[in-house]
């Protein structure tokens, strides 16, 4: 008979990957080798496993989060760069960049007026990047300072609470 202790479901996972079968059977877990199984369940550090899960729960969380703010297309991170940096260097000097040119031939806006609101853009994205990697990097540090494989999951959901709150 096994002793079975929930581990996760990596567990689950690792002993379905060894040589062994394990299953339950009216609330009994069975298997074809009790004494290896329970090796392997006795050994088995779900720790590790967790920690991975939780940062990719919270990845996840903040790539979808990033995405209600910004396009995903090829070449769309620089040129949201180009034109932050093309902004700024108009409210210094009035100089006049790619981006801004091209947007103001094609729709007939002033280049104080497109500056305006590339700047109001740049800084609202700062504003919105800087808190999603806060709550990353907090995050991270309490998943890797954590022992209980089952508190990883309770950081990470709470993340992805406070991600979907942005």
């Amino acid at each position: 008979m096994i002793n079975y202790i929930e581990k996760g479901l990596y567990l689950h996972k690792f002993i379905a990957e060894s040589k062994y079968k394990l299953w339950e059977e009216d609330g009994v877990f069975k298997s074809d080798n009790d004494i290896e199984v329970q090796k392997i369940i006795d050994s088995f550090d779900p720790l590790p496993a967790a920690k991975i899960k939780a940062f990719d729960l919270i990845k996840e969380a903040s790539a979808k989060q990033r995405l209600n703010y910004v396009t995903q297309a090829a070449g769309k991170d620089a040129e949201y760069t180009f034109k932050a940096t093309e902004a700024a260097q108009y409210s210094i000097n009035q100089s006049v960049g790619v981006f801004m040119q091209a947007r103001a031939n094609a729709t007939g806006e002033s280049p104080a007026t497109i500056a305006a609101e590339w700047n109001y853009r740049s800084m609202a994205w700062q504003s919105i990047g800087a808190a999603i990697a806060a709550i990353e990097d907090k995050s991270a540090q309490d998943i890797n300072a954590e022992k209980s494989w089952q508190n990883c999951d309770i950081i990470a959901q709470a993340a992805i609470k406070q991600l979907e709150a942005i």
